[in-house]
C-alpha cells in the first residue's frame, strides 16, 4: 500500500516469512533433553548425548 498524496513512508512492514535451517550433528542426541531459548535475539540449542553415545567408564584393575 502506497502512502497519501505528499506523505512519504519512513518505514514500510514486511511479510511475515518462515525461516528454517537444517544441521547435522556427530552424535546422537536424547530427544527428550533437548531445550531450546530464545533472548535478546540470540537462539542458543542444548543438545545431550543419548546414554549409548556417551563414552564409557570401563575400570581397569590390577594384580
Amino acid at each position: 500500500m502506497d502512502p497519501p498524496e505528499g506523505y512519504h513512508a519512513h518505514r514500510r512492514e514486511r511479510l511475515p516469512f518462515r525461516v528454517t535451517r537444517t544441521f547435522k550433528v556427530p552424535a546422537r542426541i536424547d530427544p527428550e533433553r533437548v531445550s531450546v531459548t530464545l533472548r535478546d535475539g540470540v537462539l542458543t540449542l542444548r543438545l545431550e548425548k543419548s546414554e549409548e553415545a556417551k563414552p564409557r567408564v570401563v575400570p581397569i584393575t590390577t594384580d
